[in-house]
């Protein structure tokens, strides 16, 4: 892909890619492929242009994730631009496409079935990928919007909570229906994917966020300084307990207190922090620290 963009399938998407042309669904598998491509190069144009380089795409069945450089230190409202760039563009594509269906205007294989088809497949791309639960787009949306109350940590762990409530909404919606005589197996494959997506997500949340926040040292050499933050916490909290409280854009300065005496034993910078849970991990208390 341009721009040395890494492509990776995930194993439910290979497997539905066989599977449709083997059902003498060869068309629909290249427009659900276009689709797909076009949804996440959408998201990769407008992350680049804000100056977030994308290093992986993995594609899944319904969609696909970008992973973006760098994505929890930028401001809450360019994450949201980024998000809101794939639905959008599948949006302007089905109205766009509508018209040759009113109007008639088929051509080869672009007949009335394929163009009913190609519309409704990108409604579903669209409205698919704006409920707002991770790692769908409308989940990165409610993050963002969520991050001004919440610790991007904090908002990161409701999405995923709504998501996998989501999955299994939807995984037991497939198989109801097919219980019912609706072959709806679709639904089903697409629980497993969102709860599996979502469980990657917080597995990743935490060192994804520790890597991003060597970027403020960056930003203070080339801005000369950045907002800060104070925090006072117990010696027997633990780094990744630590780690929840810091916010994008902020740099911290932590004092840590004796719970019993309420003394301050210490100040910790949040670099001398954060090289310390990539050494050791998130798990250990300060005070093995100090």
């Amino acid at each position: 892909m341009p721009g040395g963009i890494k492509i990776k399938f995930n194993p439910l998407f290979i497997i539905l890619l066989l599977l449709l042309p083997l059902a003498g669904r060869f068309l629909e598998t290249l427009m659900v492929l276009f689709i797909i491509f076009i949804h996440e190069g959408a998201h990769i144009l407008v992350s680049q242009r804000q100056g977030l380089p994308v290093k992986e795409v993995e594609i899944y069945p319904f969609g696909g994730v970008a992973r973006t450089e760098g994505l929890l230190e930028i401001e809450p409202e360019v994450e949201k631009k980024i998000a809101w760039a794939g639905p959008l563009v599948n949006l302007a594509i089905a109205v766009f496409c509508t018209s040759f269906y009113l109007h008639q205007f088929y051509w080869g294989w672009w007949d009335e079935s394929s163009v009913l088809f190609f519309i409704q497949a990108n409604l579903i791309m669209a409205f698919f990928n704006l409920v707002p639960a991770l790692p769908l787009d409308g989940g990165r949306i409610l993050r963002a919007s969520l991050s001004g109350s919440y610790t991007y940590r904090a908002a990161t762990e409701i999405t995923v909570k709504l998501g996998r409530f989501l999955a299994v909404a939807v995984f037991l919606s497939g198989i109801i229906l097919t219980w019912y005589g609706y072959f709806n197996l679709s639904l089903a494959a697409a629980g497993i994917f969102i709860f599996s997506a979502a469980a990657r997500e917080k597995h990743l949340a935490v060192y994804t966020f520790l890597r991003s926040l060597g970027v403020k040292d960056k930003k203070i050499l080339q801005k000369g300084g950045l907002k800060g933050e104070q925090l006072i916490v117990s010696e027997e909290a633990t780094l990744l307990e630590v780690l929840r409280l810091f916010t994008p854009n902020r740099y911290h300065l932590v004092r840590v207190m004796e719970p019993r005496t309420r003394r301050l034993k210490k100040e910790i910078t949040e670099t001398a922090l954060v090289e310390q849970a990539l050494k050791e991990g998130v798990e250990i208390p300060l005070k093995r620290i100090i």
